[in-house]
This record gives structure tokens, sequence and C-alpha cells, in this order.
């Protein structure tokens, strides 16, 4: 009978650490939520474009609770800098992802 007895109890604690493991496995595992990144609206002029980097002097950005300043911002794509020079005036969207400005539009003024 006490072995029966050991018997479960052992049983009853395996199985309980077989659990604890296994809801371990599943946070590990688990893929974290999509982060949803807020595009932001710019006005500006373009002081300077290199590569796929440009220099924007920008007026302020309220949903960022920027002022106006002159900043740098990199192109999610080359082809939206296409035929930009110092001087142009241009609207912009963009999106902040930690200390990058990426942007995802650019219209001619």
């Amino acid at each position: 009978m006490k072995q029966i007895a050991r018997f479960m109890l052992t049983a009853s604690i395996a199985a309980l650490a077989f659990h604890a493991q296994a809801d371990d496995m599943k946070k590990i595992n688990a893929k974290p939520a999509a982060s949803k990144v807020a595009t932001h609206h710019g006005v500006g002029v373009v002081k300077q474009v290199s590569g796929n980097n440009v220099l924007i002097a920008h007026e302020e950005i309220k949903s960022l609770g920027w002022m106006a300043m002159t900043m740098p911002f990199e192109a999610k794509d080359k082809a939206l800098l296409t035929g930009l020079k110092a001087g142009t005036k241009i609207e912009f969207d963009f999106v902040q992802d930690s200390d990058m400005s990426l942007l995802t539009s650019v219209t001619r003024k």
C-alpha cells in the first residue's frame, strides 16, 4: 500500500513538473504581438539628399511633440527621393522607430 501511495505521489509530482515545463515552453515560443507603429506627417524643405537619406528642415510635428528642426530621414524606398534636391518643398509621412525616422511617402508641394 505504501508503495502504491509513493508511486502515486511521484507520478503526480512528475505530471505537475511536466505541465509547468510545457507552459514555460509556450511562453518562450510565443510570437510577440505585432506592434502598431504610428505614421506621422510633416511639411518641410529638403536641405540635402545623399543615397537613401535626406536632410529635411521640417515644421512642428505635433503628433510627436517635436518643434520645428532640421534632421535626417531614411527613405523606406530610394525611389521616394527621386528628383528631390536642396530647396524642394515637400510633405512627407514617416514612422519613428527608436532612433530612426523612416520616410514612407514624399510629395512635392
